[in-house]
């Protein structure tokens, strides 16, 4: 809502920037700027940012020297050399109007009254409701990316506190007790001896397993397929000693746009995790082919891999990517130290 402050407002005179004659040579030059400071006003998602934008667009729309944005009674923005909070707030600006975030009020902007004593007039009133609209949808925007800044700060304050814990709690404790074992290794027959052996090794392997997870939990997450997959591909390299090969094809992103993402990143977590325990491997390429028919996970290493004849007898991980895959329509198939994970794209 716009409104002319009291004692302003004079009659147009002929000539004048008011001068109905030519409504559309009183409009058409500061229709550009409008436009400008539209685009200028909506691409900021900073508070203060969106408000002094709007505060400024205004004073240069309208011709008013000076302004003010007062926020919600709190602080004031202010723009123009002579521009001071007080006359402003005291009710002898020239236009007052209000930004409205949804139907809240945010800020009302004062702009002080022309230099000359010239009417403010329709044109400008509309150009002013046009840039507040924008300015309140820019706000609600800003704030929007403010909480939702606020959540992922809060979310990854807390996966740093769990992998701290990890780190300084659970691995220490698993280490301790690797010692203890070894200790008692020592101390018993071959027979049990081996047992305990075995019991140190499956220990290496849950410590690794869980520098895998803190690595995980400390870095950012990536919205987008590719990059979710490149930091999976990146938190094994931890524990496998070296960094697999990464290659795709196809609209990858379009994964996103279902659960099909989820499947294929749940694939390649378990498949990694194979071969960090089992396949004792130096090198390792994964490969994710999207087509509009068919999405292919290739996972393939140089390690010991799964006997001839063998691959139908499968552990409970590998066993859960077939049913997974037979789900959704497609297969598991494993060679040797290869794993094509193969499904229909449409889900």
């Amino acid at each position: 809502m716009v409104t002319a402050a009291e004692g302003r407002h004079r009659a147009p005179q002929p000539g004048s920037p008011g001068d109905a004659a030519d409504p559309s040579a009183r409009f058409s030059a500061p229709v550009e700027l409008l436009i400008e400071a539209l685009l200028a006003v909506s691409a900021d998602l900073e508070l203060d940012g969106v408000l002094r934008r709007t505060l400024e667009a205004a004073c240069v729309l309208t011709g008013a020297p000076h302004g003010m944005a007062a926020i919600s009674g709190e602080r004031a923005i202010l723009y123009g050399e002579s521009a001071s909070a007080e006359p402003l707030s005291a009710g002898r600006a020239g236009l007052i109007t209000t930004v409205l975030v949804g139907r809240v009020p945010y800020a009302r902007l004062h702009l002080a009254a022309r230099a000359d004593g010239s009417d403010f007039d329709s044109c400008d009133e509309l150009m002013l409701g046009r840039l507040v609209a924008a300015a309140g949808q820019a706000i609600g925007n800003a704030l929007e990316y403010q909480h939702a800044g606020a959540a992922e700060a809060a979310v990854s304050a807390e996966r740093d506190r769990i992998a701290r814990d990890l780190h300084d709690t659970v691995i220490q404790q698993l280490f301790a007790t690797g010692l203890q074992l070894q200790a008692l290794r020592r101390t018993l027959g071959e027979e049990a001896g081996a047992g305990v052996t075995a019991a140190i090794r499956d220990l290496d392997t849950t410590m690794k397993d869980l520098r895998v997870t803190i690595y995980g939990l400390r870095r950012p997450r990536r919205a987008t397929m590719l990059g979710q997959v490149e930091a999976l591909v990146e938190e094994y390299a931890a524990g496998l000693g070296f960094r697999p090969q990464l290659q795709h094809s196809g609209p990858v992103e379009a994964l996103l746009e279902g659960d099909l993402g989820d499947h294929v990143l749940a694939t390649l977590r378990e498949a990694l995790s194979n071969i960090v325990k089992h396949a004792g491997a130096s090198a390792a390429d994964v490969e994710l082919h999207v087509s509009p028919a068919w999405t292919m996970l290739r996972v393939r290493d140089n390690g010991v891999g799964i006997p001839p004849g063998e691959s139908g007898v499968l552990g409970s991980g590998l066993a859960n990517l077939r049913t997974r895959a037979e789900r959704l329509g497609g297969l598991l198939r494993i060679c040797g130290t290869r794993l094509d994970w193969i499904v229909p794209t449409g889900q």
